[in-house]
């Protein structure tokens, strides 16, 4: 079940050149992520990941030049919310921030941002999301989900990557672990969770 990304989604992954975006990256790529853009100030027009994956200089620049409508965010926490801005005013429709530390003053001025321009905003401080073989946005180890029939959701979301591999299922909580944190966090409203969420028979 795919509901925020899925094998279409054409990824931007800003601050691609540094150590985090190089290491976890490389290993969306490997999973089969379409990742057509990174992003780096003063970068652009460099490749990386052996020539495959085109550095831009602006989020605009990034989505004018590739048509991108997803992005996964790999910065430090004093500029984790100007790139999350950045994004959203670039058209970016999901927005994966992985940063952690991230001051709670400049999240609200996020907060305002996405919400006027419609943007999906996963984070600050996540592992990211996954659809099961089809798109990985984010940090957790790939091979820990696989396809099955049944699905089991877990509340405790601190659990959530240890219990992937014992379980061998995709479960809702693998695709989307951080459902039960949605519902509580301060950020979303109740109301909104349908929207995202779609019901289940």
């Amino acid at each position: 079940m795919s509901i925020l990304v899925n094998k279409n989604s054409k990824i931007v992954i800003q601050g691609i050149t540094g150590s985090e975006g190089q290491f976890h990256g490389g290993q969306m790529l490997d999973y089969g992520s379409n990742i057509v853009a990174g992003v780096t100030p003063g970068k652009g027009g460099q490749k990386t990941f052996n020539d495959r994956v085109p550095v831009f200089n602006t989020m605009d620049e990034a989505v004018e030049k590739t048509g991108a409508d997803t992005s996964i965010i790999f910065v430090p926490p004093p500029f984790a919310a100007e790139a999350i801005m950045e994004a959203s005013f670039a058209g970016i429709k999901v927005v994966v921030c992985i940063t952690e530390g991230v001051p709670v003053h400049d999240m609200v001025k996020v907060k305002r941002i996405v919400d006027q321009n419609g943007t999906r905003l996963v984070g600050p401080n996540c592992p990211g999301i996954i659809t099961v073989d089809e798109c990985k946005l984010g940090i957790m180890p790939g091979f820990i989900c696989k396809k099955r029939k049944y699905r089991r959701h877990l509340k405790i979301r601190d659990f959530n990557v240890r219990s992937h591999r014992p379980t061998g299922e995709c479960w809702f909580g693998a695709n989307y672990r951080h459902w039960d944190w949605w519902r509580s966090h301060h950020w979303y409203n109740h109301e909104r969770l349908p929207t995202i969420i779609p019901s289940r028979p």
